[in-house]
Order: C-alpha cells, then sequence, then structure tokens
C-alpha cells in the first residue's frame, strides 16, 4: 500500500552529499538525476513535477551505500519505466502533489520496513 509523506514527516536522514541533474520546459521540471547519499543509503530519484499542477510523478529507490543506484534511462524525452530491483534495492513511486505527496512501494524494502 500506499502512505502520505506527512505520516513520516517527523524523521530526519542526514546526508553526505547530493547531486541534482534538472531541467524546466513548459511548466514541467524533468529530474533526470537526484542522488542523496546518506551513510547507510544512497536515495535517488528521476520523473517529472508540473508546476501549473503541483502533480509529481517520480520514481526512485534506496540501495546500500557502495552500491550503484541503479536509475532508469529516458529515451525520446518520454518518461522512464523504472528499472528491475536488484536484490538490495528497494523501488518506490512519490505521485501526488507537492503539498500532499504520496509514496509507495514498487518492491521489497532493503531495511527490511
Amino acid at each position: 500500500g500506499f502512505f502520505a509523506l506527512d505520516d513520516v514527516a517527523g524523521g530526519s536522514l542526514p546526508i553526505d552529499g547530493a547531486e541534482i541533474k534538472a531541467s524546466i520546459s513548459k511548466g514541467v521540471a524533468r529530474l533526470d538525476k537526484a542522488e542523496i547519499n546518506a551513510q547507510k543509503y544512497k536515495i535517488w530519484l528521476s520523473g517529472i513535477a508540473s508546476y501549473a499542477g503541483r502533480g509529481l510523478a517520480l520514481s526512485g529507490g534506496v540501495v546500500p551505500s557502495g552500491q550503484p543506484a541503479q536509475q532508469p534511462q529516458q529515451a525520446n524525452g518520454q518518461a522512464a519505466s523504472p528499472p528491475p530491483a536488484q536484490p538490495n534495492q528497494s523501488l518506490f513511486f512519490v505521485g501526488g502533489n507537492w503539498s500532499a505527496p504520496f509514496i509507495s512501494p514498487i518492491a521489497p524494502g532493503v531495511s527490511g520496513q
């Protein structure tokens, strides 16, 4: 099932660094690559966010630190589907809108949650 991001908003995740590559065209931000490095995990995201409608359509994953993030490849400007999950990778979808996003798992978690 899915859950609202507000349900887990009270926690924190200290990060060691981040890398982001995005473009904006016709009111839509396309997140080509976003990697967040934390002590134990690497989190990646890609997808689109609409400025006018404030909608989100992002896919992402969590892998243990030291394991490469396997992000989907986009072709011809089309949204990419998530890659097959690696053995220690959790995949998820972020949808909804900016003020009330939700997260839906796609594959079993690396953290056991």
